[in-house]
């Protein structure tokens, strides 16, 4: 396919075509010769279903399906693939934020695999705890977040990321980020960046050394590593307050300890 720089030709048996153009490229008719272009499905961005069916070559597909947006537990998302959705923008987020591994939507069950372009920059985020199914961080993705405390991330090797996740935001519309422009917006205001120097960084056990060497994570102010113990509960107990609820509980292993996460043990 000329766009893309290959041919997708006589490529046999193929399942699905993911677009992200808003308006159909315009292809030779020869791409997609002989892989039964009827039997593969098409994924297109929301609301461009109907200029597909029209455009020459994409017309062909024998299921056209648009990527849906929708949100799961406070959080909005974009399905990128039959497989994987993106955390869409979320500009009234405020408070902890706990991203999900995985979101079931309408019978589906998708990987959450990136974080959109500016996804929460500027909201009252004091939290952050990244899944390993991230594969992708976007641009000024945290940016802003003055409120932000901790971020806990789960990958033994720390994911590449630009500086700008959590750095200044280019502000190019005054009624967003409540600055003014030049009336010909030839300027472009930049905002103090989230202060991740003064932000704690929990990173997998083990892995404390590579965070370190890390382009963005090294620059954290604090860097912990998550201890995994076998502990040995002698008492826990929950039970509903008026702010939400309440767990106690005590171990013969460890004492003075702040807070634990209980996982499975098989």
């Amino acid at each position: 396919i000329d766009v893309f720089g290959c041919d997708f030709g006589s490529s046999g048996y193929l399942v699905t075509v993911t677009v992200n153009s808003t308006t159909p490229l315009a292809i030779s008719p020869f791409e997609f010769k002989g892989t039964y272009m009827n039997l593969a499905t098409l994924y297109v961005p929301a609301g461009t279903k109907g200029a597909h069916q029209s455009a020459p070559r994409w017309k062909d597909f024998g299921t056209i399906i648009e990527m849906q947006a929708f949100t799961s537990n406070g959080i909005n998302y974009t399905v990128t693939s039959p497989s994987t959705i993106e955390i869409a923008p979320n500009p009234s987020f405020t408070g902890v934020l706990n991203i999900p591994s995985s979101v079931t939507y309408d019978g589906t069950t998708y990987d959450v695999a990136s974080i959109a372009n500016n996804a929460f920059a500027g909201t009252g985020i004091t939290s952050i705890n990244i899944p390993n199914s991230i594969i992708n961080i976007g641009n000024y993705a945290f940016a802003n977040c003055f409120g932000l405390t901790t971020v806990t991330v789960n990958w033994t090797t720390p994911l590449l990321i630009n500086a700008n996740v959590f750095g200044d935001v280019p502000v190019v519309l005054a009624n967003t980020l409540s600055k003014t422009l030049n009336t010909n917006n030839s300027k472009v205001v930049t905002l103090a960046s989230t202060k991740i120097s003064n932000v704690t960084l929990h990173v997998p056990s083990g892995t404390f050394a590579a965070y370190k060497a890390t382009a963005v994570w090294q620059n954290f102010g604090t860097i912990i590593e998550q201890a995994v113990l076998p502990l040995t509960l002698t008492s826990l107990t929950a039970k509903a307050i008026a702010t939400g609820n309440q767990i106690n509980w005590a171990t013969a292993d460890v004492v003075n300890v702040k807070n634990i996460i209980l996982e499975r043990s098989g």
